[in-house]
């Protein structure tokens, strides 16, 4: 019964789609705020994003980088041991993953 249920359910692995953004970064007690989606005025160490809508597809540039993404303006100081705090708006009541990764190594 499961290997015939199983390609069902794969079948609706390409339409889920979560949409939400880090909107705020407490390294070692300090705060560290984001922009307001669609803006990147204020200099800061998070990657702003254009919008809210969810993202489809595995191999989508936009989920590593962010829908629409700018570069951040400025960079954060953090050292192995740190205490790393991460306030994410979840906007689609769903599981939340995060990657931490090098913008360079991932061409955004």
């Amino acid at each position: 019964m499961l290997m015939k249920s199983l390609p069902t359910v794969l079948s609706f692995v390409s339409l889920v789609a979560a949409h939400g953004f880090i909107n705020e970064v407490v390294i070692n007690g300090e705060t560290i705020k984001g922009n307001p989606i669609g803006s990147n005025d204020q200099k800061t160490a998070i990657r702003s994003v254009s919008t809210q809508d969810p993202l489809k597809g595995a191999d989508n540039k936009e989920l590593s980088c962010g829908p629409g993404s700018q570069p951040a303006q400025d960079m954060a100081s953090i050292n192995p041991g740190d205490d790393i705090e991460f306030s994410w708006v979840d906007l689609s009541g769903g599981p939340v993953c995060i990657t931490i990764a090098s913008p360079h190594l991932r061409g955004c």
